[in-house]
């Protein structure tokens, strides 16, 4: 049986006891919301997904940087129309001059 009387000239007993028990369970809700935004364990979850997520898309940049690169380094040396034998002779000289200047410096290095 609903009760019909006003507590405050307005509402009856049985609205106030519903607008009570809506608090109540929107305050259960925002608890337990409340919770698994704090709970150390879900933090640390959390922070470690992010943390895989971030690790991902920053080995994802480095690859496609390290592709480009090489990209760029192979079309020094080669083209659409074949290779550029004047990059390789210079490529090949100077290697070979680094090559000397180690071999000679570790000779006299020894003596």
């Amino acid at each position: 049986m609903a009760d019909k009387r006003t507590v405050d000239g307005k509402r009856t007993v049985d609205q106030i006891e519903r607008d009570l028990e809506t608090t109540r369970q929107r305050l259960a809700e925002n608890l337990s919301l409340l919770v698994t935004e704090i709970h150390p364990k879900i933090v640390v979850h959390r922070t470690v997904e992010e943390s895989k997520k971030t690790l991902r898309q920053g080995i994802a940049d480095v690859k496609a940087q390290a592709r480009e690169s090489a990209d760029r380094a192979k079309r020094v040396f080669k083209d659409d129309s074949g290779w550029k034998w004047k990059s390789v002779a210079i490529a090949g000289i100077v290697t070979a001059a680094l090559v000397t200047v180690i071999v000679v410096s570790k000779k006299h290095s020894r003596d």
